[in-house]
């Protein structure tokens, strides 16, 4: 694989992983504004699926390589 490729995964990991932040940071907002959860709740929920979304990144960007 050559530098260009490896570049171009690392930027759509990268901007895959804002998406997902900008994701979590909305479903935060949206529990605790609307009330219908608690904060550790909302918290869990918020991890649990930014877990998700990981793995979904790590399946779609397979590499060989570790950094």
């Amino acid at each position: 694989m050559n530098r260009s490729t490896e570049n171009k995964i690392l930027t759509c990991g990268a901007v895959e992983m804002g998406r997902v932040m900008f994701q979590l940071l909305h479903l935060i907002i949206v529990l605790v504004v609307m009330k219908k959860s608690t904060y550790v709740q909302a918290s869990y929920e918020a991890i649990v699926s930014l877990q998700k979304s990981a793995h979904q990144i790590i399946e779609r960007f397979p590499t060989q390589q570790k950094f």
